[in-house]
C-alpha cells in the first residue's frame, strides 16, 4: 500500500514540478517547491515546517535561505515569541504558491476525469479515512 501511495504522490509531484517549470520558475528545485504547503507556507515557523517535512531544521533553513535570496520569502521575527521566526511570502512567492496549487488541482481533475466522478470521490474518501486511522494511532 505504501509503495502505491508513493507512486501516486510521485505522479502528483511530477505534475506540479512540470507546471512550475512551464510557468518560468527555473531558479528553484523540486525540494524548494515541496516547501509550499497546504494551506500555505506563509506564517509558518521554520521549526514547524521541518517537523512536518521530517527533515532537520538546518536543511529547512538552508532551503529557506535560498528562497529568501531569490525573493520568494522573507523571514521575520515572530511577535508571539521574539526568539522565533515566521516565514512570509513575498508577492513573487504568492504567485509561485498559486502556481503550485493550480497544478495540484489540475492533477486532481485529471484523476477525476480518468477514474470517473464516483470512483474519484470514493478514492478521496478512502484516503481521508486512511489518514485519520493511521495518524490517530496511539
Amino acid at each position: 500500500m505504501g509503495a502505491l501511495l508513493r507512486a501516486a504522490w510521485k505522479g502528483v509531484r511530477d505534475h506540479i514540478e512540470e507546471a512550475v517549470k512551464a510557468a518560468g520558475y527555473v531558479d528553484i528545485t523540486r525540494t524548494h517547491v515541496s516547501l509550499f504547503r497546504h494551506p500555505t507556507l506563509d506564517g509558518m515557523r521554520p521549526t514547524d515546517l521541518a517537523g512536518e517535512m521530517q527533515v532537520s531544521k538546518q536543511a529547512v533553513n538552508d532551503l529557506l535561505r535560498d528562497l529568501e535570496r531569490q525573493g520568494y520569502i522573507r523571514r521575520e521575527v515572530d511577535p508571539a515569541d521574539r526568539r522565533g521566526r515566521l516565514i512570509r511570502l513575498t508577492a513573487k512567492g504568492m504567485k509561485l504558491e498559486d502556481t503550485v496549487r493550480l497544478a495540484a488541482r489540475d492533477a486532481e481533475r485529471q484523476l477525476e476525469r480518468e477514474l470517473g466522478r464516483d470512483r474519484f470521490l470514493s478514492f478521496q474518501e478512502a484516503l481521508v479515512e486512511a489518514a485519520r486511522i493511521l495518524n490517530d494511532r496511539a
